[in-house]
């Protein structure tokens, strides 16, 4: 299993996580077809082709984690785009 793999689990978990950096999130959402379009201050939009809306994730340092509100955005983004965290 790989660490978008595990991620996902994390993210899809009881529990919202508060331990995602926005290092290891950005990673995850590139792999997965999201194109960071573009980067203002702290606010970064992630575009997927197949949504109609930009997902703004807000993280002042890289390495910090993200705020679980976010990571809440990124989970409803997912199920919008069929991806429920379970293996297929």
């Amino acid at each position: 299993m790989g660490a978008d793999e595990k991620l996902m689990i994390r993210i899809f978990g009881r529990k919202v996580p508060n331990d995602i950096t926005f290092k290891e999130l950005s990673r995850f959402l590139i792999n997965i077809g999201f194109i960071l379009q573009t980067h203002k201050g702290a606010h970064y939009n992630f575009k997927h082709p197949n949504l109609v809306y930009i997902l703004t994730i807000d993280s002042h340092d890289e390495r910090k984690p993200v705020n679980k509100v976010y990571i809440n955005k990124v989970k409803e983004a997912l199920e919008e785009l069929g991806i429920n965290g379970e293996e297929k």
